[in-house]
């Protein structure tokens, strides 16, 4: 059983990378939905019921704030594993860490065509044709609002941590 459990101290370990999925999570979201409310009159909760058709299908559009807080959830889920798979390869390739905002605008990109090519083709989202501005809003938001931060983050909490070369 003492196996299964976490040491303390490897589980303080990743509390920033925690942060820095929230921190990331909460830039996404707030510019996704600010460009919605400016671009189309969205209103924000259906940004949360968009991410959580990726699951529910056409359902969530109808599940009011619980779909929207579903599709929050799993926002945070999704931005935890592409933290984590750039703390990893920064963990390996310490020069990300030098050249963060070069690492983090190509993260950005590459985090953007696997999102756009792979993961929402694959899940139940209904995604119609997207007009230019919303493809460069996309690309825009996985770059400044997901893949620079995260650069800058992980190179922050690797710094403080030691493990910066």
């Amino acid at each position: 059983m003492n196996a299964i459990l976490l040491h303390r101290s490897s589980r303080t370990a990743w509390a920033p990378f925690a942060l820095a999925t929230v921190i990331v999570a909460a830039l996404d979201l707030v510019e996704v939905a600010s460009f919605y409310a400016l671009y189309q009159g969205v209103p924000p909760i259906r940004i949360g019921q968009s991410i959580a058709s990726g699951l529910l299908g056409a359902d969530a559009y109808r599940g009011g704030l619980p779909a929207a807080l579903l599709g929050v959830a799993l926002h945070t889920a999704i931005m935890g594993v592409i933290v984590g798979v750039y703390a990893m390869a920064a963990a390996r390739v310490p020069r990300l860490d030098r050249h963060r905002f070069a690492a983090g605008f190509a993260y950005g990109v590459a985090v953007y065509v696997v999102m756009n090519a792979l993961v929402v083709p694959l899940s139940a989202a209904v995604v119609g044709a997207r007009p230019w501005p919303v493809v460069a809003n996309g690309l825009f938001a996985h770059v400044f609002a997901v893949g620079v931060p995260i650069a800058w983050l992980v190179a922050r909490i690797r710094r403080q941590s030691g493990a910066s070369s």
